[in-house]
């Protein structure tokens, strides 16, 4: 009785949870996916013509103190 009922209840907790994660991903991901592309602009994340979104930054010292100062 015991292995039929955690069976049962296995597939119940897959059904729930597939249909929360669907929920999630099509009513709840989308405005943040709205609103990121709209606000895209205000922060820093302009298209250049194709020349990419990478910023130059300076050579670093390839050497142990300098990996142990990071940030």
């Amino acid at each position: 009785m015991w292995s039929r009922w955690t069976l049962i209840a296995r597939a119940i907790g897959d059904l729930q949870a597939r249909l929360l994660l669907l929920i999630v991903y099509f009513l709840v991901a989308p405005p943040f996916a709205v609103g990121a592309r709209l606000l895209r602009g205000r922060f820093g994340a302009v298209s250049h013509g194709g020349a990419g979104l990478w910023t130059e930054r300076p050579p670093t010292e390839n050497t142990l103190p300098a990996a142990s100062r990071q940030y």
